[in-house]
């Protein structure tokens, strides 16, 4: 995995940020030029669920252009639990990966490293996972793109011993939430 080349300081935090993440924040910083206009909160269509659903080895969620997590797969939520149970998730308990990473010191525990193609993350429940992951397209509407992204692990590593692991975790009654539990 590459190292940073650079940080970004928040009260409390210090995280490392690559060139696409310092563009990023620089933009968000300026101010703005216009009144945002007001978001409509679109759902995930059912046949998107069904799809996440039917994946079961690995880690699957749909992201909106804002990073939100729209909808997921089980190994999906159980794998990010502690962004789902972080208090940055919006009003309707939605996550965040840029919320999350950016303003809860948690996540400077979660993720160990990442860059294009490959992340390593140190779980609570099965230790450090050095995962690969995808990202698509996803068309769901004429106007509307989301984001599917995959996390899976190399065959026969430790890695996806532990995938394997966090899978039973998710398997569990009410879609890996109640083994996490704990963690809130």
């Amino acid at each position: 995995m590459r190292s940073y080349r650079s940080t970004w300081s928040a009260p409390g935090t210090t995280k490392k940020v690559d060139g696409v993440g310092r563009r990023l924040l620089e933009r968000a910083a300026r101010p703005a030029r216009h009144k945002p206009s007001r978001r409509r909160d679109v759902e995930a269509p059912p046949r998107t669920q069904w799809l996440l659903d039917s994946i079961t080895m690995s880690a699957a969620f749909v992201r909106n252009g804002r990073l939100d997590v729209i909808a997921h797969n089980a190994l999906g939520r159980t794998l990010h639990t502690r962004m789902f149970d972080s208090r940055t998730t919006d009003k309707h308990g939605r996550p965040d990966f840029a919320r999350y990473h950016f303003l809860d010191t948690g996540s400077l525990d979660f993720f160990v490293d990442w860059e294009a193609g490959a992340a390593a993350m140190q779980h609570p429940e099965v230790g450090l996972l050095e995962l690969t992951y995808q990202s698509l397209d996803l068309p769901v509407s004429q106007r509307a793109v989301r984001d599917l992204s995959l996390y899976t692990a190399e065959p026969g590593s430790t890695s996806e011993e532990r995938l394997k692991l966090l899978a039973s975790l998710a398997a569990t009654p009410g879609g890996g939430t109640e083994a996490t539990d704990h963690l809130r």
